[in-house]
């Protein structure tokens, strides 16, 4: 079984979870939610280790998707 948590906001809550044994930590990149990440408030998701990413996104362009992704 693999536990995801989604809404991760901050490298202290991704450490956490990790420590916890999360497989999948999800990141919000749809404007207008309470979770909301923007692509510079994300450069520390690629230094995190121990769990694979997962973005969750709506109506975005694969351009949009990619710039997050870099």
């Amino acid at each position: 079984m693999l536990i995801k948590i989604c809404g991760i906001c901050n490298p202290r809550d991704a450490e956490t979870a990790v420590a916890a044994g999360t497989d999948l930590l999800g990141f919000i990149f749809v404007e207008g939610t309470p979770r909301v990440l923007n692509s510079s408030q994300c450069g520390w998701i690629r230094n995190l280790k121990g769990a694979a990413t997962v973005g969750v996104f709506r109506d975005s362009t694969l351009d949009r998707i990619l710039e997050i992704r870099a």
